[in-house]
């Protein structure tokens, strides 16, 4: 073999082993793009997920004034009031004529009388001998048979 043969041989090789080189980058490149898609693909996923069944953390403290202030709103709720006609903000009627008169929005109207049937509401009534913790073991209970039907 001639010299001249023998270099344009070893440049072919040379130009083999590059493209070959080349290659393999391409593929390991191609490969970590789609290891990161994934990742990425998961995360959000996995991101889903979490807001779907995000927990809320309270204090126990909170917790206490949180629910004794639900269940005041559920209580003033089903006493004797009414929504204004005009701003629509609560009103309750603690005796006297039918003549009402909203502090809010200055609006005077006459109390009327609403049916049983439409009072009648599912809410929360509590005595004053009722404790937040029964209440709140009495939550926890629906909560248990509501997550027990669930799985």
């Amino acid at each position: 073999m001639c010299p001249k043969d023998y270099i344009i041989e070893q440049l072919k090789i040379q130009k083999e082993k590059q493209r070959q080189r080349i290659e393999k980058e391409r593929e390991e490149a191609l490969a970590q793009i789609q290891k990161i898609e994934n990742e990425k693909k998961s995360s959000a996923e996995r991101k889903i997920v979490k807001e779907q069944y995000r927990q809320i953390v309270i204090k126990l403290s909170e917790e206490d004034s949180l629910l004794e202030e639900i269940l005041n709103a559920e209580k003033i709720e089903s006493l004797n009031t009414q929504y204004c006609p005009k701003c629509h903000v609560r009103i309750e009627k603690n005796g006297g004529c039918s003549h009402m008169h909203c502090s809010r929005c200055d609006y005077d109207f006459t109390w009327r009388t609403i049916p049983q049937s439409q009072n009648s509401k599912n809410t929360l009534l509590l005595n004053n001998s009722t404790e937040i913790e029964s209440v709140k073991e009495e939550l926890n209970k629906t909560v248990n048979i509501g997550l027990e039907e669930i799985i």
